[in-house]
């Protein structure tokens, strides 16, 4: 399973203990194996034009699609808006965690 973490989803895996986009990336055993051993950096190809109220949002999506992601975990409602992009689904991070 792929899963891009939007900016907002990854900086409260950091910096609250308690959040609920940390809980997931231990579920995910990211943690555990040692967060960066985990993560990959990916340089988007295509360009996308989805998210007309906010355009930097579309990073994400093009970050999502390079991968191949399965979902993108996010608290920014112009994603959430969307649901889903070209089969990735778009949540918060406590669906996510609900539904492992």
């Amino acid at each position: 399973m792929r899963i891009v973490l939007d900016t907002n989803a990854l900086l409260s895996a950091f910096i609250w203990e308690n959040s609920v986009a940390r809980k997931v990336l231990y579920k995910l055993a990211v943690f555990k194996a040692g967060i960066f051993a985990s993560m990959k950096v990916i340089t988007p190809v295509i360009k996308l034009d989805i998210v007309k109220d906010d355009p930097d949002d579309n990073k994400i999506i093009e970050c999502a699609v390079a991968s191949q992601s399965d979902f993108i975990l996010s608290y920014n409602l112009h994603l959430l808006n969307l649901k889903e992009y070209a089969g990735i689904k778009i949540i918060r991070p406590d669906r996510f965690l609900i539904s492992l």
